[in-house]
């Protein structure tokens, strides 16, 4: 146990707690670190925070090193605790077992708050213990503590376990972690989810399979009366919100319809353009039969999340969001709400990726239905799209790690690669793409062959903006985007890009809150929780500062220029739907891309890159 009030903190006035608690596994110790004020002034928050601090503690074998013996790192924003709607979010990052470059994943919820309430901006967690342990903080201290209780039970129970009857706020990994699922997620109070690039895994690989945080301060930001006043003023404008309205009411799958539209809803494992089942479960069909409620995270009056009942359950579970209902519903085939509810809850009882589970899935029952794949590699299960019962045995496979889901648990790059057609994968750095189709939206795909943390829709803001669901004036943007075209795509999504490095991951701010709401309303925000001067060009420098760092972790760690790219069948055309026949044109972007971004041939930052945006120092040694 540490003493909690170790030393007062001169950050704490800034929107910061102002320390990070340290974790040492292997000897089991804690302690505190002190992060340099630089970081918080040229990074932020968040991911920002949390790439210096893995650079600080591998300055020489970042390239060789295996991501189990990495640090895992949760980083909290100066947004946390302010009460702004969709500010109440966590990251956590490290390097992804699942994909060995930069990996994060965020979640909404309580925890942000909570840790920045028990005097913490984050938590860094290095070594591995050889017995499970799980970390508890609160007024009483900080501790290490034996966690064999929690080994046999699934994310569930073990969130009951730790919470206190819901006193204190939890994360936890669940059995598919333990049961070599690489694309494990953290689970935070049932409801709230870091699922991708396989975190989960990572925690549970150090033997640490839960944190349980109660909180008993209130942070303290510089300019309490103004940001009182900003607090109103997005509230205000998210209650007129027709866009708030909707994901109110029908949640994340109100896109849905809007989406097939589009032909941004991947159907068939990518191969179909449309599909009428689509239709039957939209937002409007799980609120008609089976939403008893809608949750929320603390302090956002959106509630964009589903509280569902299935017809003789005893009790409510967390309804499934939209990617989660066109991972295993479009492209699976599958049209039935309450078996979506119910795969859903397997999956977050497992502890697991919903949309890489989905889509190693999709690819194994089309595999399967071509004949690649092979009854004899099932264990004799049948496969077919459309049938509930064999994908919902090969969850269960996955989540145990028995038969075929050993190699489904390894995700879909490993599966296409295991039968000869690595081309099949439709994932980049792989890492599975989600649920929105670049045949739709090419800057989509864009973004997506440039993520830093492979295929991602939440790097940035390029799919709000494309989509036309937002509009910042003040970035310098078009008003209007046409979706399924190249042009001005490579400039637009590295300033999306840029402004949603600190909207999503340094702020960090809920894109769905912030949607509704301008780029003044989210810097305004941050200047007066941190009381600094921010304006647009700040903003964008720090977000392309982080942009650039995490590329750099990628390129260190192998990413190359031959791994900006789409998956063949994003990029094969469709016969039917509204985009049949086109596709983006990757190389064209790619080029005006790298470019614009200042990076060499080969995928590198330049060193003027570097050097313009106050990297050098850091990245010098790998030059």
């Amino acid at each position: 146990m540490i003493d909690i009030f170790l030393r007062k903190v001169e950050h704490n006035t800034l929107g910061y707690a102002g320390k990070v608690l340290s974790v040492d596994l292997s000897s089991k110790t804690l302690s505190h670190l002190f992060l340099p004020e630089e970081w918080y002034e040229e990074f932020l928050g968040g991911t920002g925070l949390a790439v210096c601090q893995l650079l600080k503690e591998h300055p020489a074998d970042l390239a060789e090193i295996n991501p189990v013996d990495g640090p895992l790192m949760f980083f909290t924003g100066p947004l946390a605790g302010t009460g702004i709607p969709g500010t109440d979010r966590l990251v956590a990052a490290g390097i992804s077992p699942y994909t060995s470059i930069w990996g994060e994943s965020s979640c909404g919820g309580r925890f942000a708050s909570t840790l920045k309430s028990c005097g913490f901006d984050g938590i860094v967690i290095r070594g591995r213990s050889t017995e499970s342990l799980y970390l508890e903080i609160s007024k009483d201290g900080i501790s290490l503590l034996p966690a064999a209780h929690l080994v046999d039970r699934d994310c569930y129970e073990r969130v009951d376990a730790l919470s206190s009857g819901g006193k204190f706020s939890t994360l936890v990994t669940g059995p598919a972690a333990s049961n070599g699922v690489l694309y494990s997620s953290i689970c935070h109070d049932k409801a709230h989810f870091c699922g991708r690039t396989g975190l989960g895994f990572l925690m549970a690989s150090k033997g640490l399979l839960g944190i349980a945080a109660r909180g008993w301060m209130e942070p303290v930001h510089r300019e309490p009366e103004r940001l009182a006043q900003i607090r109103a003023r997005i509230r205000e404008k998210l209650s007129h919100s027709l866009l708030a309205q909707a994901l109110g009411e029908f949640g994340t799958n109100s896109s849905m319809d809007i989406g097939l539209m589009l032909g941004d809803v991947p159907i068939r494992n990518w191969r179909m353009g449309e599909w009428a089942g689509a239709s039957n479960i939209n937002g409007p069909a799980f609120s008609e039969s089976v939403l008893v409620k809608r949750g929320t995270c603390r302090s956002c009056p959106v509630a964009c999340k589903r509280v569902v009942k299935l017809p003789g359950a005893e009790h409510t579970q967390p309804g499934p969001e939209y990617e989660t209902c066109a991972a295993f519903g479009t492209m699976c085939l599958v049209d039935d709400v309450e078996w979506l509810c119910t795969v859903n809850d397997i999956c977050n009882r497992y502890g697991m990726d919903t949309i890489s589970a989905g889509c190693t899935i999709a690819l194994a029952i089309d595999l399967f239905e071509r004949g690649v794949i092979k009854a004899e590699h099932t264990g004799g299960l049948a496969l077919a799209f459309g049938h509930k019962d064999s994908i919902l045995r090969l969850v269960h496979q996955i989540g145990r790690g028995e038969g075929l889901g050993r190699l489904l648990g390894r995700g879909s790059r490993t599966l296409a690669e295991e039968y000869g057609v690595p081309d099949e994968a439709v994932c980049v750095k792989r890492l599975e793409v989600p649920m929105h189709d670049p045949r739709a939206f090419h800057g989509m795909g864009l973004a997506y062959a440039t993520s830093v943390r492979g295929a991602c829709h939440v790097s940035g803001v390029t799919l709000a903006v494309e989509q036309g669901g937002s509009y910042y004036p003040g970035l310098s943007l078009r008003e209007v985007y046409e979706g399924p075209t190249a042009d001005g795509k490579p400039e637009m999504v590295a300033i999306t890009q840029d402004f949603g490095m600190v909207l999503g991951s340094a702020a960090i701010f809920c894109e769905l809150a912030a949607m509704p709401l301008d780029e003044t309303d989210i810097i305004d925000a941050l200047s007066a929780a941190t009381g600094r001067n921010l304006d647009v060009e700040d903003v964008l420098s720090i977000g392309r500062r982080i942009w650039l760092a995490k590329r750099m972790v990628g390129y260190i760690r192998g990413m190359r220029r031959q791994d900006d790219r789409l998956p063949v069948p994003c990029l094969t055309p469709l016969d039917d739907g509204p985009n049949a026949g086109n596709v983006p044109d990757i190389d064209g972007m790619l080029s005006e891309f790298y470019s614009i971004r200042g990076l060499l041939p080969d995928g590198r930052p330049s060193n003027d890159t570097l050097e313009s945006s106050g990297l050098m120092g850091l990245f010098a040694r790998y030059i």
